[in-house]
């Protein structure tokens, strides 16, 4: 069987957004996901062992379809929205009527307005079946199983500052490394007089007449000293 995975707002136990989310869960999401022969799954119902930050990782990555919901423009939605859009899979965002409106970056989205009443909600539960009949999932299941789905772009940039940072770092220590080693081992300039000693005086040993003949010339200008 197929899985939708709800994001919604799911808020506290008694709280209007928990209600709200219920109700969506029940008149909603489920009647038209069992329609097309699908399971739903929304992360507070799930019986698991995981964290649940992990849980909702994995369901948002594994999932044949991903209904999220917009309503109270919720920060954990709307990650959870952008993790799911990133991967480029099937996902489907409803806002209830009257909300503040759609965030001019999914805009362009085709959105689902939904509401409780009678009226509404069968107009909504209309869009929301016609829309899953209009996925293709066994062509998503074909193209996913023959190529590897890439590290998800989120993570990505999450991790690319930090990569940048740490090869500026090891680069300038190899620089600094390299520079010390240059220094130890690198010999002090010759001063002139060392110089002269390393290159002339063998040549002289080699001739003594020619060192008998500097020493005279050398005596006839005595030193300053």
């Amino acid at each position: 069987m197929k899985k939708c995975f709800f994001v919604t707002p799911i808020g506290q136990e008694g709280s209007e957004e928990r209600k709200n989310s219920d109700d969506t869960l029940e008149f909603l999401i489920e009647p038209i996901c069992s329609k097309n022969g699908m399971e739903v799954i929304r992360v507070d119902k799930v019986n698991d062992t995981d964290k649940i930050d992990v849980t909702i990782m994995n369901h948002l990555q594994s999932a044949d379809l991903v209904i999220v919901d917009m309503t109270t423009h919720n920060p954990n939605v709307f990650y959870e929205f952008g993790y799911r859009h990133a991967l480029g899979k099937p996902l489907i965002p409803i806002i209830k009527k009257g909300s503040d409106g759609i965030p001019f970056d999914v805009y362009n989205l085709r959105t689902i307005f939904y509401a409780t009443e009678v009226r509404a909600l069968e107009t909504a539960k209309n869009q929301l079946d016609e829309t899953i009949k209009n996925i293709d999932f066994e062509e998503i299941e074909t193209t996913e199983s023959s190529s590897e789905i890439n590290i998800p772009l989120l993570k990505i940039n999450d991790k690319l500052d930090t990569l940048l940072k740490a090869i500026e770092i090891r680069n300038e220590a190899e620089i600094d490394l390299i520079a010390s080693q240059v220094a130890k081992h690198a010999k002090p300039k010759d001063d002139i007089d060392a110089t002269l000693m390393k290159t002339v005086m063998p040549e002289l040993l080699k001739n003594p007449d020619s060192l008998k003949q500097l020493l005279e010339i050398s005596a006839m200008f005595p030193s300053d000293k």
